[in-house]
């Protein structure tokens, strides 16, 4: 596997302005930053995310981190106040 691929596998889905749920500590948290390459806040990585909390135990405190997407326990979630559309309502469109 190219790094370039392994990065963009441990990023997964997560996105600047972006709000995903952390599976394993149970905090949601917004991207603020995404480094890739050499010259990074953390010098032993090719990647860092730098994320807020928006809840938990520490509202506010901002993580830098190099921990891989789980898609197994991860998720994304709807920025605050935007609605996301519950399952079973259709999108305009959609096939009958």
């Amino acid at each position: 596997m190219s790094a370039a691929r392994y990065v963009a596998e441990a990023i997964g889905p997560r996105r600047v302005g972006g709000v995903y749920r952390c599976g394993y500590w149970g905090i949601t948290y917004r991207v603020e930053r995404i480094h890739t390459g050499p010259g990074g806040p953390i010098p032993w990585s090719e990647w860092a995310i730098a994320e807020p909390d928006l809840d938990g135990p520490m509202p506010g405190r901002t993580r830098t981190h190099c921990t891989a997407w789980d898609p197994g326990v991860d998720t994304e979630r709807p920025d605050p106040g935007q609605r996301r559309p519950p399952p079973n309502e259709r999108q305009e469109g959609a096939g009958a």
